[in-house]
């Protein structure tokens, strides 16, 4: 008798332990894909033109504020993002590691967009040299947490001037 007591002590302990893992896996990914992200500022901090065979680089500098609703603080691994002014894909990147709490924190990205032609280069030449204003759009696609990806696929608009290009 004390033999099978002894198995469904052990089993239900390890329905216990399991049960609680799969639990907390799915909270944590809960937590992750309501990550909330807002766009601060971006800013032009450099750039390269050549008119010859109209490309240029564009080097970004991200202000970000993120956090998480949840009572549970997430470890991000990285973030990937794609970067559009006025609609039109102007190229990618990537964040570092960062936590997402309920108590909102500030993060700078640095980027580059290398070797941009053709409608792209037309828009930020228009933006960089002319002043004209554009709608800069960075579209969070993947999160990278705890193993696993989370496809977030979030938009993000802000207003880039003339007087952001530092």
């Amino acid at each position: 008798m004390s033999k099978k007591v002894g198995i469904f002590i052990t089993i239900g302990v390890i329905i216990c332990v399991l049960g609680g893992g799969g639990i907390f896996g799915g909270l944590y990914y809960q937590a992750v894909s309501q990550i909330e992200v807002d766009i601060d500022d971006i800013y032009i901090t450099d750039y390269s033109i050549n008119l010859f065979d109209q490309s240029m680089d564009v080097d970004l500098e991200i202000h970000a504020s993120i956090s998480n609703p949840t009572s549970i603080a997430v470890e991000i691994e990285y973030a990937l993002f794609e970067i559009y002014f006025d609609g039109v894909y102007s190229g990618e990147g990537q964040t570092s590691s960062f936590a997402a709490t309920q108590t909102p924190s500030t993060m700078i990205i640095d980027t580059l967009l290398d070797d941009i032609d053709e409608d792209q280069f037309i828009l930020l030449y228009d933006l960089i040299i002319m002043g004209n204003s554009k709608v800069a759009t960075i579209r969070i696609t993947t999160v990278h947490a705890f193993g696993f990806a989370i496809d977030i696929n979030q938009d993000i608009n802000v207003t880039v001037s003339q007087s952001d290009i530092l």
